[in-house]
């Protein structure tokens, strides 16, 4: 069975323009998703707009990567996997602390039968910022030929294919619940964030890993709150 990983990266973010390839630690933001994500799955790709030169420059030597649509996300992903793997994962490139062990649990799910799982949907109980997808290619494909031009759900991928998974569909979850945590790479105070974690832990991957950050985090309450109240007042990302 042939399991892809494909992180959708673009530079045009409007909240933080540039910011997958912000360094942090010694690397950029992308560079932390692209290794962490391949710790769990060797075969990564990289899916960027076909009109990102800066991107498509930055990212040479990390995976293979495929220029597409901009607007359309999903025809992108699409694109991204010619061979026609039996499980596609879906990592975007705003999530520098992915954790290899969740994806791997998020893909067996899917490996061992459901057409869709992940640890978001219906519940979230992972930090924002971990999320994982994973479903299988005849999915995708139904949900490229049903999806309306310029639709929502050729911007966004999966609500299209978590439709038409049905019943057909799993998540992860953990105890405690940790979806209070904020660890996605959208905004300034998101920035700051991951800076100032980069300057209490290591960040090389595969490090840190959740654990490490969850133990900074709950003796320094005070670091999850540069980004979490900021989120809070404007409604999240």
């Amino acid at each position: 069975m042939k399991v892809v990983a494909v992180i959708q990266a673009r530079t045009g973010s409007t909240r933080l323009p540039g910011k997958v390839l912000k360094p942090i630690g010694k690397h950029p933001a992308l560079y932390h998703t692209v290794r962490r994500t391949q710790a769990a799955v060797p075969d990564t790709r990289i899916c960027i707009p076909h009109n990102d030169p800066v991107l498509f420059d930055a990212v040479k030597g990390w995976a293979p990567t495929i220029r597409g649509p901009a607007a359309d996300v999903l025809y992108r992903y699409y694109m991204a996997v010619p061979d026609k793997p039996t499980v596609i994962v879906r990592i975007t490139g705003d999530c520098p602390l992915v954790d290899p062990d969740v994806v791997r649990e998020v893909v067996d799910r899917c490996v061992r039968g459901m057409a869709y799982s992940s640890n978001v949907f219906p519940t979230r109980t992972y930090p924002e910022g971990l999320d994982v997808e994973a479903f299988r290619f005849g999915l995708l494909e139904a949900a490229v030929r049903s999806a309306a031009a310029q639709d929502y759900d050729r911007e966004h991928v999966t609500p299209l294919i978590r439709r038409l998974a049905g019943t057909s569909v799993e998540c992860v979850h953990q105890k405690p619940s940790y979806a209070h945590y904020r660890w996605t790479l959208d905004t300034a105070t998101d920035y700051e964030f991951f800076t100032t974690l980069a300057e209490h832990l290591e960040f090389e991957p595969p490090h840190p890993t959740t654990a490490e950050v969850l133990a900074l985090l709950e003796a320094h309450p005070e670091i999850a709150r540069i980004n979490t109240e900021t989120a809070h007042a404007y409604g999240g990302a």
